[in-house]
């Protein structure tokens, strides 16, 4: 606590200059903690870490305590969705970071449709607006550019030996992710139901391939289970509050079949166990 109230407090330093003039830093002081009824400060990127700074935020809680702000509240600062520096590979420093190194999203916003307003005298309507459910997996909307013709684009060879004894697991698509399958990427993500409502029968240790199912459609784009693991939905919707324990695919896009190949689904119409050479006629 001395450490983080020198830093936020007003001081005099005498310093001496690498020319060997001597001089006074002084700086004022700042609000500690934070206020919790005005503007937030702005954050800089070093927002993250456990050093005492006279620029990180610190909030007192009703409890009497200190704390740092979490991710979450910081991406809230700056307007951004929640969770939307949210990955696996990313620590909660990082996460920090990024917001420190980003702008406020309302106010570019708001200064966006200002401009507007002067260069077409009406109010604008956003195609896409920032409240908007984030994508997973961006892609380039070409209408942008006036351009509607396909992009020719090269797909990485992929030199996997299909086995059509090895397990494959067919898994419903809900209508809210069907158009997130619908795009071919080399990487997806899938989510399961609820951990307590998923079939107890599949042994996690031979899941290998995996097959969306589209309701309407069937089957037609096959991948491979990379990784088999606990996770939550808003790994794919990041506006999600649902945080209930998922079963977390991390897919790998192998071929797809020429067309939709229709396919019944058991056990309550969720999912389909079986093996790869049923369904892709090895």
């Amino acid at each position: 606590m001395p450490k983080w109230q020198y830093e936020k407090g007003a001081k005099k330093i005498k310093r001496v200059s690498k020319e060997g003039y001597e001089y006074v830093f002084s700086e004022g002081g700042m609000a500690f903690p934070d206020y919790l009824d005005r503007p937030s400060r702005t954050m800089i990127t070093g927002e993250g870490g456990s050093t005492p700074s006279r620029f990180k935020h610190v909030v007192k809680t009703r409890s009497g305590r200190y704390r740092r702000l979490i991710p979450i509240e910081l991406e809230r600062l700056n307007m951004f969705p929640d969770n939307h520096t949210l990955h696996a590979e990313v620590s909660d420093g990082k996460r920090a970071f990024l917001m420190g190194n980003a702008l406020v999203c309302g106010v570019v916003e708001a200064i966006g449709k200002s401009l507007y307003r002067a260069i077409y005298h009406q109010e604008p309507l956003s195609s896409h607006p920032i409240e908007m459910q984030r994508k997973t997996q961006p892609s380039l909307e070409l209408s942008l550019f006036g351009n509607d013709e396909p992009l020719l684009v090269n797909r990485p060879n992929k030199t996997a030996t299909l086995d059509p004894t090895k397990r494959l697991l067919v898994g419903m698509v809900k209508p809210d992710n069907q158009e997130y399958f619908l795009e071919l990427s080399d990487k997806k993500i899938y989510y399961t139901g609820k951990t307590k409502s998923f079939p107890s029968t599949i042994a996690l240790n031979k899941l290998f391939y995996f097959m969306p199912y589209i309701k309407g459609k069937g089957v037609r784009d096959l991948y491979l289970i990379r990784v088999a693991r606990i996770g939550t939905k808003a790994e794919v919707h990041s506006r999600s509050r649902d945080n209930d324990p998922r079963l977390i695919f991390e897919l790998e896009y192998l071929q797809s079949l020429p067309d939709w190949h229709p396919i019944t689904l058991n056990l309550f119409y969720t999912y389909a166990d079986t093996v790869l050479g049923k369904v892709m006629a090895l």
